[in-house]
């Protein structure tokens, strides 16, 4: 499908996402968010100037509108798969309108302020919020290397057996899902590198890492969320970020397909059981 067919909304889950939209759109449709969503972007590309107050706004009324939806999922997977999906969204256009400089980091901290005072008003859970959004490093993304800076690099420690690790990193390379051993075990260290990965292996990947941290094989130093260092490392052959968006996203979206979700488990497990 060409960008040109796609609706706003469509375009942007395709900026976050890639092509694998399917499965979001018919989620935001099914529990009548799409709307929501399509116009709050179409109040933001509206404003042609610096629309701070618009914007801060404009947030409190997302979340409040959005919440009242969601709060009424009895569905958990769906309910958190929605929850990931929107905060994408919400990131993306807070950081577009960053790169539009129609905000600053600033003007991120009155959001952070807004979304707390709804909240509070409407008793929902801020900090579960600001855990999904991360707004004090929404703008991490403007560094030019992309490359984190090394007192706040995210990277593993290896919990388990020593040799179970190598085994395992050995059978990532022998599967041709990794060009290199020697930077994946970086990704072990406290100078961690990019990292090119089989794009075709994507699920895997996130299924392996989940397992493994579930398992306490290994652990996540600096920074908290067991998928922030193959979040923040792991690029595809055209040194593109493999994850643009949640990989918590990724995580639900396999997980509503118990086929797919099995095999890939069953797998992990052969390697490291």
């Amino acid at each position: 499908m060409k960008v040109d067919t796609l609706s706003p909304i469509e375009q942007i889950l395709e900026e976050i996402y890639s092509n694998d939209i399917k499965l979001a759109v018919e989620s935001l449709k099914k529990y009548q968010l799409y709307e929501i969503i399509q116009k709050s972007t179409s109040i933001l590309e509206e404003k042609k100037e610096k629309p701070v107050k618009v914007i801060t706004h404009l947030a409190g009324v997302f979340l409040s509108s959005v919440n009242k939806k969601i709060i009424n999922i009895d569905n958990l997977e769906d309910k958190m798969f929605l929850k990931c999906l929107i905060s994408d969204i919400g990131v993306y256009l807070i950081k577009d309108q960053f790169k539009k400089n129609k905000i600053d980091k600033f003007d991120i901290k009155e959001i952070n302020n807004q979304l707390k005072t709804v909240c509070e008003l409407e008793n929902y859970d801020f900090y579960e919020l600001k855990s999904l959004l991360n707004l004090e490093h929404i703008y991490d993304f403007l560094e030019v290397s992309g490359e984190k800076s090394v007192g706040q690099t995210s990277y593993y420690e290896w919990l388990a057996d020593p040799n179970v690790f190598h085994e395992v990193i050995g059978n990532l390379k022998s599967e041709k899902m990794i060009d290199s051993v020697k930077d994946f075990k970086k990704l072990f260290t406290s100078n961690p590198v990019k990292i090119k990965f089989n794009v075709q292996h994507k699920d895997f990947l996130v299924v392996f890492i989940d397992y493994l941290f579930q398992k306490k094989y290994l652990k996540t130093k600096i920074k908290r969320g067991h998928f922030t260092p193959i979040k923040n490392f792991v690029v595809d052959h055209e040194n593109n970020f493999l994850f643009n968006g949640k990989v918590k996203y990724d995580k639900a979206r396999i997980k509503k397909n118990e086929e797919l979700n099995n095999q890939l488990l069953r797998k992990v497990k052969n390697w490291v059981e």
